[in-house]
């Protein structure tokens, strides 16, 4: 197994397909195509041509960024690449954003310890779906 570390986006089939494959809320590939060209930071997880991981971060880049779409597809589960997919988003954070940025995130129950050996906080969350 060759993984390859990539700063670029997937396709937005590509990405469509690993959040259906993951469980996640279903996009349009329309909408992928948007949200993808907006993104502030993306890695993806590769192995050879095949999307094995993905996450970026997304907001105004000064005051407001949310971390999103952390994704590894089953198989790949349990060795580490989710943690890894977070430090990538958090050391360009780091270098790239103004000091008093508020990065934030919404987790799923399941990947909720996830985040907080990152070192976020539990904070209180609403959400709208339109």
């Amino acid at each position: 197994m060759s993984l390859d570390w990539l700063e670029e986006s997937p396709s937005a089939e590509e990405y469509v397909a690993l959040r259906e494959h993951c469980g996640l809320s279903p996009k349009t590939v329309q909408a992928a195509e948007i949200g993808l060209a907006n993104s502030l930071y993306v890695v993806s997880l590769k192995d050879g041509d095949a999307l094995a991981g993905f996450a970026r971060l997304v907001g105004d880049g000064g005051c407001y960024v949310q971390l999103v779409d952390v994704m590894v597809r089953a198989g790949y589960r349990g060795h580490g690449y989710g943690a890894h997919l977070v430090q990538h988003c958090l050391a360009w954070a780091k270098d790239e954003l103004p000091e008093s940025c508020y990065l934030s995130l919404i987790a799923d129950a399941r990947a909720e310890s996830l985040y907080l050996r990152a070192g976020f906080k539990r904070s209180v969350g609403m959400e709208l779906f339109l």
